[in-house]
């Protein structure tokens, strides 16, 4: 009686073992490419964000009048004289307005802290949920003086 001693692969099996595998990966290359378009894209949104923040809060603060300044809150009344805030609510810098409600500004923010550095510039930097500290520099045109701060 004879036996097989069977103890291994052919190289027939091993090259159709690597094919399969071949072509299993070979689905996966799309997959990582669009991986990859997706971080590149989502850093681009971020970024087009923050720009977009700054060059309102810019505009905002230079035709208004700056009312007060805390770390974590913006006051000011902009040119027809209304009162707005600029504050930190749950994951977003929004505009309040006294009467109106708000307008989100900035999304997906950890933190803020708003520091005045001298009688006009404020220096405001931004934790965002994944980790990003973002900072600038805004300039205001004129602080209103305490008797018309009341609102």
């Amino acid at each position: 009686m004879k036996r097989d001693n069977y103890q291994g692969f052919t190289l027939i099996e091993s090259l159709y073992t690597l094919l399969v595998l071949a072509f299993i990966l070979s689905f996966f290359q799309p997959f990582i490419r669009y991986l990859a378009l997706y971080q590149e894209q989502s850093a681009n949104q971020a970024e087009m964000a923050w720009q977009i923040f700054t060059d309102q809060l810019e505009e905002e603060l230079l035709t208004g009048k700056l009312v007060a300044c805390s770390e974590t809150t913006i006051d000011y009344r902009n040119s027809e004289d209304s009162y707005f805030i600029i504050e930190k609510y749950n994951y977003q810098i929004r505009k309040k307005t006294v009467t109106t409600g708000h307008q989100p500004l900035l999304l997906n923010v950890a933190s803020w802290h708003v520091t005045q550095r001298n009688s006009q510039q404020l220096y405001i930097e931004v934790t965002f949920l994944d980790g990003t500290v973002r900072s600038c520099y805004q300039g205001f045109k004129q602080v209103v003086g305490s008797d018309e701060a009341t609102h």
